[in-house]
């Protein structure tokens, strides 16, 4: 198997999780022996190809996110940098960070902390051979579009449908560029990387197949579900 091209990650978790709720924000709740994004970042610094990890945070938690790097060894591969009022903005910030010997861009959430380091690996490869990757799952259910007003308006297909997750990642050059244009358009409204790269982008975007245990904590009852994964996982070793 080729070796990997030159990768780093851009992880925005400037997030204010208010659909999570509580006094702490999610990516900072404890999962297991660490923290939500502790357990992120670790597995992001497993993959041999990522040689620098740029986590994109509040200015008000960088110092206690810098903290955490320190407890658990991880500042040679992290460095923490302000991010925006959005996850969009943050991604853009943390693009602009990326030295020129970048080939390829990983991009995670903060708050996916259950992917596998295989998983990352496959989207890097992807992404160098056509342009863009994304880690996404077969839709479960059968989904509805609903106008204003809840009236059903078209059943889509399902065997058609994806649920998106991260890893997404692309050749760096061009999703930077694609950023640049989303940015001087002043269209704010993606909230996925491949959104940008679709609209904005020359290269194409492929599915790779991601897993359902690689959960987003979005909402209280993730973290749970988390931790029985995270306890399932442990068992196995």
């Amino acid at each position: 198997m080729t070796s990997l091209p030159i990768t780093y990650a851009v992880v925005p978790a400037a997030g204010c999780g208010r659909r999570f709720g509580g006094t702490v924000k999610k990516q900072f709740l404890p999962l297991g022996d660490k923290e939500v994004f502790i357990h992120t970042l670790a597995m992001l610094a497993s993959v041999p190809a990522i040689r620098g990890i740029f986590v994109m945070t509040d200015a008000a938690d960088a110092a206690h996110c810098t903290h955490l790097l320190e407890q658990y060894s991880l500042t040679s591969l992290c460095q923490v940098y302000p991010g925006g009022s959005t996850r969009q903005e943050s991604v853009y910030l943390g693009l602009q960070r990326l030295p020129s010997s970048c080939s390829v861009v990983v991009i995670h959430d903060a708050a996916r902390p259950l992917a596998p380091a295989s998983l990352i690996e496959e989207s890097i490869r992807t992404a160098d051979d056509c342009g863009g990757a994304v880690a996404a799952v077969p839709v479960k259910d059968t989904i509805k579009l609903a106008g204003p007003d809840g009236t059903i308006l078209e059943t889509p297909t399902r065997s058609l449908l994806w649920s998106a997750q991260t890893p997404q990642a692309f050749r760096a050059a061009p999703l930077r560029l694609a950023y640049d244009k989303a940015w001087a358009a002043g269209d704010f409204s993606l909230t996925d990387d491949s959104q940008v790269m679709e609209k904005y982008g020359t290269l194409p975007v492929r599915l790779i197949p991601g897993c359902y245990e690689n959960i987003k904590i979005t909402t209280p009852e993730d973290l749970p579900l988390a931790e029985t994964i995270l306890k399932n996982r442990s068992q196995l070793l």
